[in-house]
Order: structure tokens, then sequence, then C-alpha cells
């Protein structure tokens, strides 16, 4: 959901010169190939953004390498991973204002 929000949130914008920034998610639990979820789907097409194709990964070192900015959903996530991968100090940047707990399981309410 974070991906499918920033990319249009760049979208609106930047116009068209978002697409030249890529912008992809990655889990540290979550299951590789998974699908998006149900309520996920249907929340994300009621703000107008598709996220029917999204194929999960795990989060890696080649992926925060290449990242320029690394925003996570937690506080403590971005603590964790930098506990993991100190390399990376100083791209961790919170999402939003707080933070986003995952609504893994949840109800539809939970997701929006």
């Amino acid at each position: 959901m974070a991906e499918g929000f920033l990319k249009k949130k760049l979208l609106d914008k930047l116009g068209e010169g978002a697409r030249e920034i890529h912008v992809s998610s990655a889990g540290t639990a979550g299951i590789i190939g998974g699908k998006a979820s149900f309520h996920a789907i249907e929340v994300m097409r009621e703000k107008g953004i598709d996220i029917i194709r999204h194929i999960s990964r795990p989060l890696n070192r080649s992926i925060l390498k290449a990242a320029d900015i690394i925003f996570t959903l937690t506080e403590t996530q971005g603590d964790e991973i930098l506990a993991l991968y100190p390399d990376n100090d100083g791209k961790f940047f919170l999402f939003g204002e707080c933070d986003i707990r995952d609504p893994i399981g949840l109800s539809k309410e939970e997701y929006r």
C-alpha cells in the first residue's frame, strides 16, 4: 500500500517526471511472491490506486544499497533494519507522521 501511495503522490506532484523515480517496497517479514491482500486492493482502488499486480519481496542488503531514501512504517522498524545494516544510516525516514501498524489479517476498516 505504501508503495502505491508514494507513486501516486509523486505522480500528482511531479507529473510525468515522477516516472523517472524508481519506487519499490520490500518487507521485513513478508512472504516472497505474496500478493496484496483483498482488503488492501479494495481500499487502494477506492483511492484510485491499482496494486493488484503487487508481489511482495523480502528486504535485503542489495535493495538497501541501491536506495537513496528508505521509508519505514514504524520507528522501531527503522531501528531494527539499521541494526542489521548499519551502513545505511541517514537514509531512513518515517513514512507518515506517526507509526503505521500493519493491518494484515484485520478488517477492511483497519486498512483504511
